[in-house]
């Protein structure tokens, strides 16, 4: 998959526009199917100085986004550097009324589309949309068509888009590698790597990853602040839970981990893991992403 076709609809005409979301989609594919680079995104070119219902063109909300300067210049290099969309296709797509030049060029190239997910159908896998051709009596001919989408990557299952995934992993070798590709926004220690080469099974491997994944889950589609909420990621089907202050005072010392640095801190929050283990991480709030910096079994508390 080396390139995507923005669907230039899911700007004008949405209500919530996230595009960190949309930034966050775009890098998780990467790591997803395990490609060497990230997909080019194609944008419709006249489409890019037109302004949606807020009053925005694309690039000034590209600018107005809480986008980091690193990645806002990313966003303008796609804009800038690559081939843009045919504006005039021979026959066009129409989503509803309205023409659909994102959509065509996904349909007409054979590649899949993406969307900010400001409305509820673009964040599905697949979009219908009306093809309009000119019959031989002078008349319009319309077809329905679906168009591949990158969608909500948290329910990818069952979907086209998991048929292009590569086989995951038969060990724990594989699994580290896997897991380091997959998940961008979660960064592992070695420690934690070494661990899951030597202590794991296939199915603890599983498990693990089953809360790596909704770690991940909540970096794409809910950090929204610079703070992490703990709470949302329990609501998300994850306990991560802080040493109490009783246990950090007596036995702190058992919990000094390298950090993200490699200097040495202690760690209180924790998640479970299958055999009477525990993950320890941190959250890295000014990129939005955690550190999981040890795998141990279970430590000295003091009880309540």
């Amino acid at each position: 998959m080396d390139e995507l076709a923005f669907n230039e609809l899911s700007f004008f005409d949405g209500f919530e526009i996230d595009l960190e979301l949309l930034f966050r989609k775009w890098t998780s594919i990467k790591g997803l199917l395990n490609l060497r680079d990230h997909p080019n995104i194609r944008f419709p070119q006249l489409q890019l100085s037109k302004r949606n219902k807020q009053g925005y063109s694309f690039q000034e909300f590209i600018e107005l986004s809480t986008l980091d300067e690193i990645e806002k210049k990313v966003f303008y290099s796609q804009i800038n550097n690559i081939p843009f969309v045919q504006e005039h296709y021979v026959d066009k797509l129409k989503y509803g009324s309205e023409d659909a030049l994102g959509l065509t060029d996904a349909y007409y190239t054979e590649i899949p589309s993406i969307s900010l997910d400001s409305q509820k159908e673009w964040s599905s896998f697949k979009i219908e949309a009306d093809e309009l051709n000119l019959n031989v009596y002078g008349g319009i001919d319309t077809n329905s068509v679906e168009i591949r989408n990158i969608g909500d990557l948290s329910h990818y299952k069952d979907t086209w888009l998991e048929e292009l995934i590569p086989s995951r992993y038969t060990s724990p070798e594989e699994f580290v590698i896997y897991m380091e590709r997959t998940y961008s926004n979660i960064l592992f220690s070695e420690d934690v790597k070494y661990f899951l080469l030597k202590n794991t099974s296939t199915t603890v491997c599983n498990k693990f990853e089953a809360s790596i994944e909704k770690l991940n889950r909540y970096c794409i589609e809910y950090w929204k602040r610079n703070n992490v909420m703990w709470l949302q990621i329990r609501e998300l089907g994850l306990t991560v839970r802080p040493e109490s202050k009783q246990t950090m005072s007596a036995y702190g010392n058992q919990r000094l981990f390298k950090n993200e640095t490699g200097s040495t801190e202690e760690f209180s929050y924790h998640f479970d893991v299958p055999g009477t283990r525990r993950a320890y991480i941190k959250s890295l709030d000014s990129s939005k992403k955690f550190f999981v910096a040890a795998i141990v079994y279970h430590l000295d508390i003091v009880s309540e």
